[in-house]
């Protein structure tokens, strides 16, 4: 299993239907095995769209727009506050 999942969320990913959202289905439910305070699964807006309602009514996302920077500077920070917590551990 991976370290992380990043859901990467645009207009067009979301109306598909298919590989996408079994993926996400599939990285949900790693999640659910997990520790509740671990963090695996990141959702990420590449542009304005809709997060599905399960994803966001449970979990907070990352922007990359309009500042790219800072949305990816933040993942990074969400992802290496979970290593040093995962090294203490």
């Amino acid at each position: 299993m991976a370290d992380f999942f990043v859901a990467c969320f645009s207009k067009r990913a979301t109306g598909k239907r298919g590989s996408f959202q079994s993926e996400l289905r599939y990285a949900l439910d790693c999640a659910r095995h997990l520790p509740l305070e671990e963090v695996f699964f990141i959702p990420v807006r590449l542009e304005e769209c809709r997060i599905p309602v399960r994803i966001s009514r449970e979990l907070q996302y990352v922007d990359l727009f309009p500042n790219w920077g800072k949305g990816v500077r933040r993942i990074l920070a969400t992802i290496r506050k979970q290593a040093r917590r995962s090294k203490g551990a």
